[in-house]
């Protein structure tokens, strides 16, 4: 007993514990997306352009379905594709809100965008606080 006791507490669950704590401080992003395809925070997001703001901002809202009961981080809109694209700024015209889940109205919000780029060239992530552990990345758009 006394053996198996030093080698179970002993290098090898060092190892072992050194291993994990290295993983999860490194490959948040790789773990939270996979999380967020596995067990997606939101889902069913549709996206309605309201309308222009100007030559360069489009106001925009939609609906989404919050299927799992997670802290709000924040949401990225970007231009481009994973891997070779840019931030684009966003602004909420609407009021802070603390979302049960269920279905949702959101918006309006302003992007630094098109309506012909949200259509064919922008995607979005948002990021929720699930388990403390890392972040869930789920696709929010398209």
């Amino acid at each position: 007993m006394k053996r198996a006791l030093q080698i179970l507490l002993g290098w090898p669950s060092t190892l072992i514990l050194a291993f994990l704590v290295t993983v999860l401080n490194f490959a948040p992003g790789p773990l939270g997306r996979f999380e967020g395809r596995l067990f997606p925070v939101v889902r069913d997001v549709q996206l309605k352009v309201v309308g222009p703001v100007n030559a360069a901002y489009t106001r925009i809202s939609g609906t989404f379905e919050k299927a799992r009961d997670c802290e709000f981080q924040k949401i990225e809109f970007r231009l481009g594709k994973p891997g070779a694209s840019v931030l684009l700024d966003l602004e909420f015209e609407e009021g802070s809100k603390v979302r049960p889940e269920g279905v949702h109205q959101w918006g309006p919000w302003v992007l630094h965008a098109t309506p012909a780029q949200i259509e064919n060239n922008v995607f979005a992530l948002v990021y929720h606080d699930c388990h403390g552990l890392f972040p869930t990345i789920t696709r929010f758009y398209p």
